[in-house]
C-alpha cells in the first residue's frame, strides 16, 4: 500500500491549505514516511498542520532539483535528533541563477537555487546522500538519480549554474524522480520534469525492470509549453498505457486536457491499495 498527501502546490484541494508556487509531497509506504520535495517555505508548516501530518516524524527527505519553489521550505522542518537522510542528486547544491559576472564578484540578478548548506543541514539532523546512482529507500521505493536525457522529450534548461567556480549554462543535471514498484505497475514521483517526463519514465522502466507504469504524479513542467507539446506529452501517456496521471504544479492550464487526468491540490490524499486488499 502507498499513500501520497500533496502538502504544497500551486493550487488548493482542502480548505484551509495555503496556495504556493512550488510543490512538495509526503509518500507513506513499507513504514517510510518520505517528503518529496519541501515548496518554497511559507504554506508547508501550515498546511502539514492543517491536514495533521506530523512533520517530525519524517524518514526521509528527498530533493528532485535544486530550485527554491522545491527546497526552499527545508529550513521550516524540525530538528532530528536522530538523523534522517536527505537524498538528491550532486548538483542541488550548487547556485543558480541569471548572473551579472561584475568582477571581482559576480552578482546573481535572479536566483533560481534554494538556501541549502550540507553543514547546516547536518547540524539540523538531515544528513545528504547526494547520489547520481539509483537510490533505494525500501525494496519498492527508489530515488533515480541522474536521467539520461534522449532527443524524444526535449529537456528544459533554465538560467545558470555555478559549477567549479565557473558559470555555465545550468542543464538541470540534477531533476530527478521517486517511483514505487507496486504490484499493478510503477507509481512515478516527479518534481518538475525538467529532464523530460518521456526519458524520467524510461529510466524507472530501466531501474525497476518493469514496463508497466500505473501511474505518474507530479509537474510535467508544461507551463510554458504550447499545445505542440502538451498534445505530443498526452499521446505518449496514453501509448504507453499510463493508468492514472495527477498532473499539478508546474503543469498549468495544460492538465486539462492530458488523459486519466484527476484534479489535485494541497489537501489532497491518494491511497494505492495492494492487491491483497
Amino acid at each position: 500500500m502507498l499513500k501520497f498527501s500533496v502538502l504544497v502546490d500551486d493550487e488548493v484541494n482542502l480548505p484551509g491549505c495555503l496556495p504556493e508556487r512550488g510543490l512538495a509531497l509526503l509518500l507513506e509506504c513499507d513504514g517510510l514516511r518520505v517528503l518529496f520535495d519541501s515548496g518554497r517555505g511559507r504554506a508547508l508548516r501550515h498546511n502539514a498542520a492543517v491536514m495533521g501530518v506530523d512533520l517530525g516524524s519524517l524518514t526521509h527527505v528527498v530533493l528532485s532539483h535544486g530550485h527554491y519553489d522545491h527546497v526552499g521550505g527545508i529550513g521550516s522542518l524540525p530538528v532530528y535528533p536522530d538523523p534522517i537522510p536527505l537524498i538528491a542528486c550532486p548538483d542541488v547544491f550548487n547556485e543558480r541563477g541569471y548572473f551579472l559576472p561584475l568582477l571581482p564578484r559576480r552578482y546573481n540578478l535572479y536566483r533560481l537555487s534554494g538556501e541549502l548548506d550540507p553543514q547546516q543541514l547536518a547540524a539540523r539532523g538531515l544528513l545528504p546522500h547526494c547520489s547520481a546512482e539509483p537510490v533505494w529507500l525500501s525494496e519498492r521505493l527508489v530515488f533515480l538519480g541522474s536521467i539520461l536525457r534522449r532527443d524524444q522529450a526535449r529537456p528544459s534548461l533554465l538560467g545558470y549554474m555555478v559549477r567549479g567556480g565557473r558559470v555555465e549554462k545550468d542543464l538541470i543535471s540534477d531533476d530527478s524522480a521517486l517511483v514505487y514498484k507496486s504490484e499493478q505497475g510503477l507509481i512515478v514521483f516527479i518534481g518538475c520534469g525538467h529532464a523530460g517526463v518521456e526519458n524520467i519514465v524510461q529510466r524507472a522502466r530501466e531501474v525497476c525492470a518493469d514496463d508497466r507504469v500505473h501511474a505518474v504524479i507530479g509537474g510535467l513542467h508544461l507551463k510554458f509549453s504550447g499545445p505542440r507539446r502538451a498534445a505530443a506529452l498526452g499521446s505518449y501517456l496514453q501509448r504507453e498505457g499510463v493508468g492514472s496521471l495527477f498532473a499539478c504544479h508546474c503543469t498549468g492550464k495544460r492538465k486539462v486536457g492530458l488523459p486519466r487526468q484527476t484534479q489535485i491540490g494541497a489537501g489532497f490524499e491518494h491511497v494505492f491499495p495492494s492487491q491483497k486488499q
